[in-house]
């Protein structure tokens, strides 16, 4: 695996910042190569992204509730709601959903 193609090896730092969404009881499963990109570019907080222009790596804790993509797409398949797992606008216009539901 080529990481400079992944983060770009000096050309992604000159675009953009990269914010990672972890969630709770799924650690990273990394190639060694990624890891060590992603250690020299990781910061602390959001605040660290304004001291530089790009090239920054953000972890970003999201939800305390396991959820999942595949979760979601059962319980539209059984014909439940999954009220509170997905933002309301997404719930408001049934047609969005209506390829995951069944009958």
């Amino acid at each position: 695996m080529k990481v400079g193609l992944a983060l770009g090896g000096g050309a992604a730092r000159g675009l953009a910042h990269i914010g990672v969404l972890t969630r709770p009881g799924h650690g990273a499963a990394s190639p060694p190569e990624l890891a060590e990109e992603i250690a020299t570019r990781e910061v602390a907080d959001a605040t660290a992204l304004s001291m530089q222009p790009s090239g920054a790596v953000l972890a970003i804790a999201v939800s305390a509730l396991e959820i999942s993509a595949s979760q979601i797409r059962a319980l539209l398949a059984a014909g439940r709601e999954p009220r509170f797992l997905l933002p309301d606008a997404l719930l408001a216009d049934p047609s969005l959903l209506a390829c995951y539901r069944t009958g």
